[in-house]
C-alpha cells in the first residue's frame, strides 16, 4: 500500500545547524535555526592574521593567511632584529632590522676596538 511515510525528508526542513562550514569558516551562532541554508547565512569567514591584524613595528607576520583564534602579536607575528638589544661591545646592524633570524650574530656586529681591530704603527702606543 502506498501511503504517507513521515520522515526527515517529508516532515522537516534543514537549518544552518545541518550545514558543515568549510575550513576557514565558522558557524554563525545566531543563524543555527535559520532555514535559509547557504554559506552567506550560516557561515562566517574566520579572521586571518594578514587581513584582520597588522604586526607592530619590529615584528613581521608569520603567514598572511594564517587563521588564528586570537588575533594578537603572539599568534600572528614574529620578532625581527628591530626588537633585539645588542650586548655591550656590539652595535646594531641597521641593514638587518627586518630579519626574523633574531640572534646576536644576525642582528649585531662587534664594535670596533683599538688593540683588537687596529694596531698602532711604530712610534705610537695604544691607549
Amino acid at each position: 500500500e502506498f501511503g504517507f511515510e513521515p520522515s526527515v525528508h517529508t516532515c522537516c526542513e534543514p537549518t544552518c545547524a545541518s550545514l558543515h562550514c568549510p575550513h576557514g569558516y565558522h558557524e554563525v551562532a545566531s543563524a543555527l535555526t535559520s532555514t535559509t541554508v547557504n554559506m552567506e547565512t550560516c557561515c562566517k569567514k574566520m579572521p586571518t592574521c594578514g587581513t584582520s591584524f597588522s604586526c607592530p613595528h619590529g615584528y613581521a607576520p608569520y603567514h598572511s593567511h594564517f587563521i588564528a583564534t586570537v588575533l594578537n602579536v603572539q599568534e600572528c607575528c614574529r620578532p625581527t632584529c628591530a626588537t633585539y638589544t645588542c650586548h655591550h661591545g656590539y652595535l646594531e646592524r641597521a641593514s638587518e632590522f627586518s630579519d626574523t633570524d633574531v640572534s646576536l650574530e644576525t642582528c649585531c656586529r662587534r664594535e670596533p676596538a683599538c688593540g683588537t681591530d687596529f694596531t698602532c704603527p711604530g712610534g705610537y702606543a695604544a691607549y
